[in-house]
């Protein structure tokens, strides 16, 4: 039987996606048409992971497959595409070659607004072109338009908020037989998690929004990502040690212990990189702030 080669870089991928669910024109701009494939994660950090690592090939754990190059899809035109790599290009030269080559790395700061949104938002709106994940675009609906919206005008004011963690202080602060260091170096992650944040009077406990509050993680090498809401990561009791950039949009986690199982959370249980005995239990991380 033979099935058409939706993403046309590997036919691995091919079963994960909706056919019919693929657009006709841009994602982003809404006019402009599909000429090119564009990766959901973008191409370079597979491209430099491989020179690290000297490994051809990655497992994919959702298949059990090992694969040489993440998903790709139409997404962009041309024009939105070249924004894109714009801010691409700078992330890649200021913090993640850099890292891989083991020369100085920038500061962490809001230079990498723009890029981190615009890998959240390839995550969010091709999410729901995936097999069995069609319901995310009611939840992340919101999202989707208010990052979209920045990522058109730049100019303009975004009330979303991005987290970057560091894998190197796994690596300083637990002992080495407590995490996988080569899956927190090289290994990439992405995923879209839903959060129904909850406050406490007394010994009652109430929801604290309607609807559940979307959180895009993604993991590119080194570098975790975590964009949602202005100041809801703040709200949540569990955190501390934010550490805000100059203009206030992109924030550095610092290194806990509960962060960790936080990661652990968002990651749906699957947070391969430290040893299940080294992630704490029982501690909530849907409660604001009282």
């Amino acid at each position: 039987m033979t099935t058409t080669n939706f993403s046309n870089n590997q036919r691995v991928y091919d079963p994960m996606i909706n056919g019919d669910k693929l657009p006709s024109s841009c994602l982003l701009c809404s006019k402009g048409e599909l000429n090119k494939l564009g990766h959901i994660i973008p191409r370079f950090v597979m491209k430099f992971l491989k020179k690290a690592s000297k490994e051809d090939k990655f497992y994919f754990y959702n298949i059990k497959k090992r694969v040489f190059d993440t998903i790709a899809m139409r997404m962009l035109c041309d024009k939105c595409e070249e924004a894109f790599s714009v801010h691409e290009k700078l992330f890649v030269d200021e913090y993640f070659k850099t890292y891989y080559r083991e020369k100085p790395y920038a500061v962490i700061d809001d230079k990498i607004y723009f890029f981190a949104l615009s890998v959240a938002w390839r995550i969010l709106v091709s999410t729901p072109i995936m097999k069995g994940h069609e319901d995310s675009a009611n939840y992340c609906r919101d999202l989707i338009k208010d990052i979209g919206s920045y990522l058109l005008q730049p100019n303009k004011a975004a009330e979303i908020d991005v987290y970057i963690f560091h894998a190197k202080d796994i690596m300083e602060k637990l002992p080495k037989e407590s995490y996988n260091a080569n899956l927190l170096k090289f290994s990439i992650r992405q995923g879209i998690f839903l959060q129904n944040p909850n406050y406490t009077i007394g010994d009652s406990v109430f929801r604290a929004t309607l609807a559940p509050i979307p959180l895009v993680y993604f993991k590119l090498g080194v570098y975790y990502f975590i964009v949602t809401y202005q100041n809801h990561l703040q709200s949540l009791s569990f955190i501390g040690g934010i550490e805000k950039a100059d203009m206030g949009r992109v924030h550095t986690l610092g290194y806990s212990i509960e962060l960790i199982g936080f990661l652990h959370h968002i990651s749906n249980g699957d947070f391969l990189e430290v040893e299940e005995k080294g992630i704490p239990r029982g501690i909530e991380y849907n409660s604001i702030r009282s």
